[in-house]
């Protein structure tokens, strides 16, 4: 965590509740600060489904309408934002980064019976390090996901990054498409609620 924090521009963003996700980062970050914290209440979960443990997504596209998360990017002064090209997340479960799939490194799950001999922090650390090589990190992941049972070297797949403002979605139109996915949500969950098939998963809630 201290070489991310160091090397990248770094925010957290747990399934749990504020309060647990606080407790965690106290004793996880010290004195190092991310860019902000985010917790279960950035899901976009009705209040109802917030209090149980449903499958949860992580949708990029909440943290690329944020205006107060894009003001933080070192050149947004120059006309440089946070966006697909340059957006990586790190969870353990794939299903969470359905809405971007290729903007994810999946980790293998850890518990009881976790292969402890995985090199999983020094493939992250050597695979986070390719993506800052890149010009598109979404279209390089799909091209070559990452695997931590690769035994091919990274170093291969170079690019030169491109030092200009991207142009893409005003944070205007990325904070109503947000806002128009979230009464999607809200309009399937009202739907569902009288279905004994709920329109939600059931599963970690890590």
């Amino acid at each position: 965590m201290s070489y991310c924090l160091s090397h990248f521009q770094v925010m957290i963003w747990s399934s749990a509740t504020k309060g647990n996700v606080d407790r965690m980062c106290k004793k996880l970050l010290g004195k190092e600060s991310p860019i902000t914290i985010w917790s279960r209440d950035q899901l976009g979960l009705t209040r109802e489904d917030s209090l149980k443990n449903v499958q949860c997504y992580k949708r990029l596209t909440r943290v690329w309408a944020n205006r107060a998360i894009q003001a933080q990017h070192p050149f947004a002064a120059s006309g440089f934002f946070w966006d697909q090209t340059n957006t990586v997340l790190i969870d353990d479960s794939a299903e969470k980064a359905r809405s971007e799939p290729f903007n994810c490194i999946t980790l293998p799950d850890y518990n009881k019976d976790s292969d402890e001999s995985l090199p999983v922090l020094p493939r992250v650390h050597d695979y986070l390090n390719m993506l800052a090589c890149q010009e598109d990190v979404s279209r390089f992941i799909r091209a070559h996901p990452f695997d931590i049972h690769a035994t091919q070297p990274l170093f291969p797949y170079t690019a030169s990054v491109k030092m200009e403002g991207r142009k893409g979605p005003s944070l205007a139109e990325q904070e109503a498409a947000v806002a128009a996915a979230d009464k999607t949500t809200a309009a399937a969950d009202t739907d569902s609620s009288s279905d004994s098939d709920s329109a939600s998963f059931t599963g970690e809630s890590d």
